[in-house]
């Protein structure tokens, strides 16, 4: 991953993929020479927003644990 994607908010990213995957859906898959890049950009988006989610999750799942663990000592 380049420091380009690293530096993407989940929104850039996730409007990145979303066009990916729209141009891909529309794309004649013999020209090569724009899926390639196409293809590259579009999973670079895809593992921006999946390690954004996963640290959401994480982070999520570490809150309730705590909140449960509390409510249980009451």
């Amino acid at each position: 991953m380049s420091d380009t994607n690293q530096s993407q908010t989940y929104n850039e990213a996730y409007q990145q993929l979303r066009a990916g995957v729209d141009q891909l859906r529309r794309t004649d898959i013999a020209n090569m020479d724009e899926l390639v890049p196409l293809v590259e950009r579009t999973t670079a988006a895809y593992q921006v927003c999946k390690k954004r989610l996963d640290a959401v999750e994480k982070l999520v799942k570490g809150t309730l644990g705590k909140a449960q663990d509390e409510s249980e000592k009451e």
